[in-house]
Protein backbone atom coordinates (compact mmCIF):
# COMPACT_ATOMS: atom_id res chain seq x y z
CA UNK A 1 0.00 0.00 0.00
CA UNK A 2 1.58 3.58 -0.54
CA UNK A 3 1.86 5.69 2.04
CA UNK A 4 -0.99 8.92 2.89
CA UNK A 5 1.48 11.12 2.14
CA UNK A 6 2.14 9.44 -1.69
CA UNK A 7 -1.63 9.30 -1.74
CA UNK A 8 -2.11 12.92 -1.01
CA UNK A 9 1.07 14.14 -3.43
CA UNK A 10 -0.36 11.77 -6.26
CA UNK A 11 -4.17 11.86 -5.74
CA UNK A 12 -5.11 14.82 -8.40
CA UNK A 13 -2.87 12.91 -10.82
CA UNK A 14 -4.53 9.88 -10.31
CA UNK A 15 -7.97 11.11 -10.81
CA UNK A 16 -6.65 12.76 -13.75
CA UNK A 17 -5.14 9.22 -15.24
CA UNK A 18 -8.80 7.38 -14.57
CA UNK A 19 -10.01 9.84 -17.01
CA UNK A 20 -7.44 9.37 -19.57
CA UNK A 21 -7.88 5.31 -18.86
CA UNK A 22 -11.72 5.26 -19.80
CA UNK A 23 -10.84 6.70 -22.80
CA UNK A 24 -8.29 4.48 -23.80
CA UNK A 25 -10.33 1.74 -23.71
CA UNK A 26 -12.23 1.95 -26.68
CA UNK A 27 -12.28 -0.39 -29.22
CA UNK A 28 -9.77 0.14 -31.80
CA UNK A 29 -9.96 -0.44 -35.87
CA UNK A 30 -8.10 -3.79 -35.15
CA UNK A 31 -10.78 -4.61 -32.50
CA UNK A 32 -13.44 -4.14 -34.35
CA UNK A 33 -12.22 -5.83 -37.82
CA UNK A 34 -10.83 -8.98 -35.71
CA UNK A 35 -14.43 -9.65 -33.56
CA UNK A 36 -15.61 -9.88 -37.34
CA UNK A 37 -13.00 -12.45 -38.65
CA UNK A 38 -11.73 -13.74 -35.46
CA UNK A 39 -14.24 -13.98 -33.12
CA UNK A 40 -12.95 -16.27 -30.47
CA UNK A 41 -9.21 -14.69 -30.67
CA UNK A 42 -11.13 -11.48 -29.83
CA UNK A 43 -12.75 -12.97 -26.84
CA UNK A 44 -9.31 -14.72 -25.72
CA UNK A 45 -7.38 -11.22 -26.26
CA UNK A 46 -9.94 -9.71 -24.44
CA UNK A 47 -9.78 -12.32 -21.05
CA UNK A 48 -6.28 -12.02 -21.13
CA UNK A 49 -3.95 -9.50 -22.94
CA UNK A 50 -4.30 -5.50 -24.98
CA UNK A 51 -4.67 -2.51 -23.69
CA UNK A 52 -8.44 -2.98 -22.74
CA UNK A 53 -7.26 -5.37 -20.48
CA UNK A 54 -4.60 -3.85 -18.58
CA UNK A 55 -6.61 -0.50 -18.36
CA UNK A 56 -9.17 -2.61 -15.96
CA UNK A 57 -6.30 -3.97 -14.20
CA UNK A 58 -5.27 -0.30 -13.41
CA UNK A 59 -8.60 0.33 -12.71
CA UNK A 60 -9.17 -2.04 -10.68
CA UNK A 61 -5.39 -1.13 -8.77
CA UNK A 62 -6.69 2.13 -8.26
CA UNK A 63 -9.67 0.93 -6.53
CA UNK A 64 -7.88 -1.23 -4.28
CA UNK A 65 -5.29 1.71 -3.42
CA UNK A 66 -7.11 4.51 -3.01
CA UNK A 67 -10.75 2.65 -1.28
CA UNK A 68 -13.85 4.85 -1.51
CA UNK A 69 -11.66 7.81 -3.05
CA UNK A 70 -10.73 5.16 -6.20
CA UNK A 71 -14.49 4.21 -6.66
CA UNK A 72 -15.63 7.76 -6.79
CA UNK A 73 -12.11 8.31 -9.48
CA UNK A 74 -13.09 5.73 -11.62
CA UNK A 75 -17.24 6.63 -11.19
CA UNK A 76 -16.47 10.23 -12.68
CA UNK A 77 -14.39 9.24 -15.34
CA UNK A 78 -17.04 6.64 -16.54
CA UNK A 79 -19.70 9.20 -16.19
CA UNK A 80 -17.29 11.65 -17.99
CA UNK A 81 -17.17 9.28 -20.82
CA UNK A 82 -21.00 8.43 -21.15
CA UNK A 83 -21.68 12.51 -21.55
CA UNK A 84 -19.34 12.61 -23.70
CA UNK A 85 -20.83 9.84 -25.70
CA UNK A 86 -24.14 11.36 -25.39
CA UNK A 87 -22.89 14.51 -26.61
CA UNK A 88 -21.20 12.81 -29.67
CA UNK A 89 -24.52 10.74 -30.49
CA UNK A 90 -26.15 14.18 -30.49
CA UNK A 91 -23.69 15.32 -33.19
CA UNK A 92 -24.42 12.40 -35.37
CA UNK A 93 -20.32 10.92 -34.96
CA UNK A 94 -20.67 7.70 -36.32
CA UNK A 95 -18.20 6.93 -33.32
CA UNK A 96 -20.30 7.86 -30.20
CA UNK A 97 -21.23 4.20 -29.67
CA UNK A 98 -17.08 3.08 -28.68
CA UNK A 99 -16.98 5.99 -25.75
CA UNK A 100 -20.17 4.38 -24.33
CA UNK A 101 -18.71 0.84 -24.55
CA UNK A 102 -15.74 1.98 -22.81
CA UNK A 103 -17.51 3.49 -20.31
CA UNK A 104 -19.32 0.59 -19.60
CA UNK A 105 -16.67 -1.74 -19.58
CA UNK A 106 -14.70 0.84 -17.07
CA UNK A 107 -17.92 0.25 -15.07
CA UNK A 108 -17.33 -3.54 -14.51
CA UNK A 109 -13.80 -3.02 -12.20
CA UNK A 110 -16.72 -1.70 -9.64
CA UNK A 111 -18.92 -4.52 -10.20
CA UNK A 112 -18.40 -6.14 -6.45
CA UNK A 113 -19.06 -2.34 -5.00
CA UNK A 114 -22.35 -1.68 -7.10
CA UNK A 115 -23.67 -5.17 -5.94
CA UNK A 116 -22.68 -3.82 -1.94
CA UNK A 117 -24.20 -0.91 -2.74
CA UNK A 118 -21.29 0.93 -1.55
CA UNK A 119 -21.00 3.38 -4.25
CA UNK A 120 -23.38 6.44 -4.58
CA UNK A 121 -24.00 5.46 -8.48
CA UNK A 122 -27.72 5.13 -9.81
CA UNK A 123 -27.40 1.51 -11.06
CA UNK A 124 -31.51 0.65 -11.40
CA UNK A 125 -31.18 4.04 -14.34
CA UNK A 126 -27.83 2.23 -15.60
CA UNK A 127 -29.47 -0.69 -16.14
CA UNK A 128 -32.57 0.77 -17.55
CA UNK A 129 -30.15 2.12 -20.08
CA UNK A 130 -28.53 -0.93 -20.77
CA UNK A 131 -32.42 -2.88 -22.04
CA UNK A 132 -33.84 0.40 -23.84
CA UNK A 133 -30.77 1.68 -25.49
CA UNK A 134 -27.60 -1.20 -25.67
CA UNK A 135 -29.42 -4.24 -26.03
CA UNK A 136 -32.12 -3.03 -28.25
CA UNK A 137 -29.98 -1.21 -30.62
CA UNK A 138 -28.11 -3.11 -33.69
CA UNK A 139 -24.64 -2.66 -33.17
CA UNK A 140 -23.10 -5.78 -31.73
CA UNK A 141 -20.58 -4.10 -29.56
CA UNK A 142 -23.04 -2.29 -27.44
CA UNK A 143 -25.42 -5.49 -27.27
CA UNK A 144 -21.79 -8.02 -26.25
CA UNK A 145 -21.15 -5.03 -23.68
CA UNK A 146 -24.63 -4.99 -22.02
CA UNK A 147 -24.52 -8.54 -22.01
CA UNK A 148 -21.56 -9.07 -20.11
CA UNK A 149 -21.98 -5.89 -17.25
CA UNK A 150 -25.87 -7.31 -16.85
CA UNK A 151 -24.67 -10.98 -15.82
CA UNK A 152 -22.20 -9.36 -13.59
CA UNK A 153 -24.83 -7.42 -12.05
CA UNK A 154 -27.84 -9.93 -12.35
CA UNK A 155 -27.96 -9.86 -8.32
CA UNK A 156 -29.71 -6.10 -8.67
CA UNK A 157 -31.48 -6.73 -11.42
CA UNK A 158 -35.41 -6.72 -11.57
CA UNK A 159 -37.10 -9.53 -11.77
CA UNK A 160 -38.62 -8.24 -14.76
CA UNK A 161 -35.61 -7.23 -16.32
CA UNK A 162 -34.04 -10.73 -15.98
CA UNK A 163 -36.98 -12.18 -17.64
CA UNK A 164 -36.54 -9.81 -20.09
CA UNK A 165 -32.45 -10.29 -20.54
CA UNK A 166 -33.65 -14.16 -20.50
CA UNK A 167 -35.53 -14.71 -23.91
CA UNK A 168 -32.88 -11.85 -25.43
CA UNK A 169 -30.07 -14.54 -24.26
CA UNK A 170 -32.23 -17.27 -25.58
CA UNK A 171 -32.83 -15.30 -29.14
CA UNK A 172 -29.24 -14.66 -29.35
CA UNK A 173 -28.32 -18.03 -28.81
CA UNK A 174 -30.75 -20.56 -30.15
CA UNK A 175 -30.37 -22.79 -32.87
CA UNK A 176 -31.04 -20.95 -36.36
CA UNK A 177 -29.97 -17.48 -34.93
CA UNK A 178 -28.27 -15.04 -36.85
CA UNK A 179 -26.46 -13.13 -34.40
CA UNK A 180 -22.30 -13.52 -35.08
CA UNK A 181 -20.54 -15.69 -33.24
CA UNK A 182 -19.23 -13.43 -30.94
CA UNK A 183 -22.06 -12.17 -29.65
CA UNK A 184 -22.93 -15.58 -29.48
CA UNK A 185 -20.06 -16.11 -27.11
CA UNK A 186 -20.92 -13.56 -25.19
CA UNK A 187 -24.23 -14.60 -24.58
CA UNK A 188 -23.18 -18.00 -23.58
CA UNK A 189 -20.64 -16.64 -20.45
CA UNK A 190 -23.49 -14.72 -19.59
CA UNK A 191 -26.21 -18.03 -19.36
CA UNK A 192 -23.33 -19.65 -17.12
CA UNK A 193 -23.29 -17.31 -14.50
CA UNK A 194 -27.14 -16.60 -14.38
CA UNK A 195 -28.80 -20.29 -14.44
CA UNK A 196 -26.14 -21.20 -11.01
CA UNK A 197 -28.18 -18.32 -9.30
CA UNK A 198 -31.17 -19.65 -11.24
CA UNK A 199 -32.28 -16.12 -13.02
CA UNK A 200 -33.28 -17.97 -16.22
CA UNK A 201 -36.46 -18.28 -17.51
CA UNK A 202 -37.70 -21.73 -17.17
CA UNK A 203 -39.13 -21.75 -21.17
CA UNK A 204 -36.07 -20.13 -22.12
CA UNK A 205 -33.63 -23.28 -20.67
CA UNK A 206 -33.97 -25.95 -23.65
CA UNK A 207 -33.44 -23.35 -26.65
CA UNK A 208 -30.33 -22.30 -24.79
CA UNK A 209 -29.16 -25.46 -24.32
CA UNK A 210 -29.79 -26.40 -27.71
CA UNK A 211 -27.96 -23.22 -28.98
CA UNK A 212 -24.97 -23.45 -26.81
CA UNK A 213 -24.76 -26.86 -27.79
CA UNK A 214 -24.72 -25.91 -31.85
CA UNK A 215 -22.30 -23.32 -30.97
CA UNK A 216 -19.58 -25.73 -29.40
CA UNK A 217 -19.16 -26.64 -33.28
CA UNK A 218 -17.73 -22.94 -33.56
CA UNK A 219 -15.29 -22.54 -30.76
CA UNK A 220 -11.59 -22.94 -31.30
CA UNK A 221 -9.46 -23.88 -28.21
CA UNK A 222 -9.25 -20.08 -27.06
CA UNK A 223 -13.49 -20.37 -25.98
CA UNK A 224 -13.85 -23.80 -25.75
CA UNK A 225 -14.16 -23.38 -21.94
CA UNK A 226 -16.97 -21.11 -22.73
CA UNK A 227 -19.09 -23.71 -24.09
CA UNK A 228 -17.93 -25.88 -21.44
CA UNK A 229 -18.88 -23.99 -18.68
CA UNK A 230 -21.97 -23.01 -19.78
CA UNK A 231 -22.71 -26.77 -20.48
CA UNK A 232 -22.06 -27.64 -17.01
CA UNK A 233 -24.30 -24.64 -15.65
CA UNK A 234 -26.92 -26.22 -17.13
CA UNK A 235 -26.41 -29.94 -16.32
CA UNK A 236 -25.75 -29.10 -12.65
CA UNK A 237 -28.49 -26.52 -11.91
CA UNK A 238 -31.10 -27.85 -14.32
CA UNK A 239 -30.42 -31.40 -14.58
CA UNK A 240 -34.17 -31.84 -16.23
CA UNK A 241 -33.25 -29.70 -19.39
CA UNK A 242 -31.39 -33.07 -20.95
CA UNK A 243 -34.21 -34.93 -20.47
CA UNK A 244 -34.31 -36.78 -23.99
CA UNK A 245 -31.16 -35.01 -25.38
CA UNK A 246 -28.35 -36.91 -22.74
CA UNK A 247 -26.44 -38.73 -25.61
CA UNK A 248 -26.30 -35.74 -27.56
CA UNK A 249 -25.27 -33.58 -25.25
CA UNK A 250 -22.60 -36.08 -23.36
CA UNK A 251 -21.68 -36.70 -27.65
CA UNK A 252 -20.54 -33.39 -27.74
CA UNK A 253 -18.59 -33.05 -24.08
CA UNK A 254 -16.55 -35.81 -25.41
CA UNK A 255 -15.62 -34.32 -28.38
CA UNK A 256 -15.01 -31.03 -26.71
CA UNK A 257 -12.52 -32.63 -24.48
CA UNK A 258 -11.26 -34.74 -26.76
CA UNK A 259 -10.52 -31.78 -29.33
CA UNK A 260 -9.20 -29.63 -27.07
CA UNK A 261 -7.65 -32.18 -24.62
CA UNK A 262 -4.07 -30.00 -25.10
CA UNK A 263 -5.09 -27.11 -23.20
CA UNK A 264 -4.55 -28.44 -19.39
CA UNK A 265 -7.55 -26.54 -18.18
CA UNK A 266 -10.28 -28.32 -20.53
CA UNK A 267 -10.25 -31.77 -19.21
CA UNK A 268 -10.91 -30.32 -15.49
CA UNK A 269 -13.48 -28.28 -16.31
Amino acid sequence: MLTSKIHRKYFKNIANLTDLIVGYMQLTTSDLDLFQDDPNQFISDEDNIGVRDSCQNILNNVINEFGKNGMMMVIKSVGLCLVESDARMKRNDKSWWKMREAAILGLGSLQEELLAKQVPFDSETLLKSLFALDLSSNNVFLQARAIHIISQLHEIVPNQLLSQFSQFLSAIIAPGTKAPVGLQLYACRAVGRLVEADSIEPNAIRPILAGVCTLSGETTDDTAHIVLEALAALINAKPECIEGAEQSVIQILVQLITKFSSDPMIPVR
